[in-house]
């Protein structure tokens, strides 16, 4: 009796720690140090979104930075596709008996597989253009790894040479997402209503293609080459030049409201100069090659004068 009562508690015992285990596994953080697999199926990812093999969530930290979880839904690994470039649109969230505060308390899918908590109708706040920072197959002057590919840092590996082709170039970079896990993305982001308010992270975001939000090929152009030699501050003077029609007078001249009662403007002279050479540039490219060909040509690398 006393040997069944010890074999039954340390069944138990066992028991609690496999799921306690098993609960640990369930609920661990999406993974941040990234790699890729080359056997991975490789999925666009808004293609991924669309049949339901990944789930999204996006969150903006602010005006300028934004992080994406995608999630793989299937019960093998398949590595992600991302665009160059894509627009974070902020959303409403509906307020019902089973959504709770902010819609927390039920997920449902809108456009594109995200995750919005019961909501996708268009917020008051300004949408948010970029791309995933510390991806890139943009090749810059002077860069690269000897193949043609340049890849960033922010955690991402370099990208196997048996898997560089033209098709994979036309991408913004890799990641595999382990069968039924998260991975988590950054992304560099500029405004696009200027007016409205700035990101909060209390806000829900979703990620929708950039040519499903603007046919401007020049605004395209824009945000498919906002790579890490932009500075954010130029690269957002140009988005507001060309996506709301601020003159270049009127930025020059424009309040920072961030900083209640100073008189600082918020942009600099050689930011607006700068931003006025990728303009000039973005639109010689788009003219160049039709929309539909585009594949985010080199933007006019930034100078400055000392």
């Amino acid at each position: 009796m006393l040997w069944s009562l010890r074999m039954r508690a340390s069944l138990l015992t066992a028991a609690g720690a496999l799921l306690l285990v098993t609960t640990v596994a369930a609920n661990r953080g999406p993974i941040r140090q990234l790699t890729v697999k080359p056997a991975a199926e490789v999925v666009p990812l808004f293609d991924g979104l669309d049949d339901g093999r990944f789930d999204l969530r996006m969150s903006a930290a602010n005006a300028h930075h934004a992080n994406v979880v995608v999630t793989n839904t299937t019960s093998e690994p398949l590595t992600v596709a991302l665009p160059k470039a894509a627009v974070g649109q902020h959303v409403l969230p509906q307020f019902g008996a089973n959504n709770g505060f902010f819609g927390q308390g039920a997920s449902t899918t809108s456009n594109f597989g995200n995750s919005t908590a019961g909501s996708n109708s268009t917020g008051v706040a300004q949408s948010i253009g970029g791309g995933f920072q510390g991806v890139g197959f943009q090749q810059a002057p002077g860069a690269g790894n000897g193949n043609g590919v340049n890849v960033f840092g922010n955690g991402f590996p370099s990208i196997p040479p048996e898997m560089v082709s033209d098709t994979i170039k036309t991408y913004g970079g890799l990641a595999t997402v382990p069968a039924g896990q998260s991975i988590q993305l950054q992304m560099r982001t500029v405004c696009l209503n200027h007016g409205r308010p700035d990101p909060m992270p209390l806000m829900t975001y979703r990620l929708v293609p950039v040519e499903s939000y603007t046919n401007d090929p020049v605004l395209v152009e824009l945000l498919e080459n906002f790579h890490e030699r932009v500075p954010t501050n130029t690269m957002q003077a140009a988005a507001w030049h060309v996506a709301n029609g601020l003159s270049w007078e009127r930025l020059q001249q424009l309040p920072n409201r961030r900083v209640p009662g100073s008189l600082a403007r918020y942009f600099q002279s050689r930011e607006v100069a700068d931003a006025r050479q990728l303009v000039t540039a973005a639109t010689e490219a788009a003219t160049a090659s039709p929309p539909s060909e585009l594949v985010a040509p080199a933007v006019a690398k930034v100078t400055r004068t000392p």
